[in-house]
């Protein structure tokens, strides 16, 4: 039986089914579902696909995911975005160089909110701030679609 388990893996690893079809839509924001807009990083690699996803969520008063790296062209399509709306929070999801380093940035334009005892924008204090509120507003935040 751990055999054919093991055989059924490696077959698996080998040929995985990946979804390659994607238009990043580099420098404007893209609908992803009702309240929710992606904006790409035009940084294509080996660990970004064709570039690091950026998510503004909301309406008039909003919350930017992982506003991405210290790009300018990236920067620029952010603001254009978010022109008319209220940023209230920030929120990075882990501080790799292609997630975090424009919060701070982001934030001193925007005048969001990190809320009481906010770790400096961009640092791995604040996505571990991050990763914790994200827990305690699970109950309000739902995944929507999981990898297969």
């Amino acid at each position: 039986m751990g055999d054919v388990i093991g055989r059924e893996i490696i077959a698996f690893m080998e040929s995985p089914a990946f979804d390659l079809a994607f238009e990043p839509a580099y420098g404007r924001a893209v609908p992803v579902v009702s309240g929710v807009e992606r904006i790409t990083a035009e940084n294509p690699g080996p660990f970004t696909f064709y570039g690091t996803n950026s998510y503004i969520v909301g309406a008039s008063s909003v919350a930017v995911i992982d506003p991405g790296p210290e790009d300018e062209a990236h920067f620029q399509a952010l603001m254009a975005a978010l022109s008319g709306r209220e940023v209230t929070h920030i929120f990075v999801s882990h501080t790799h160089r292609d997630h975090s380093p424009l919060a701070r940035r982001l934030q001193a334009a925007t005048g969001a909110d990190g809320g009481p005892g906010a770790a400096p924008a961009g640092t791995a204090a604040q996505g571990r701030r991050d990763q914790s509120l994200f827990r305690k507003l699970g109950s309000r935040l739902r995944a929507r679609y999981r990898a297969q």
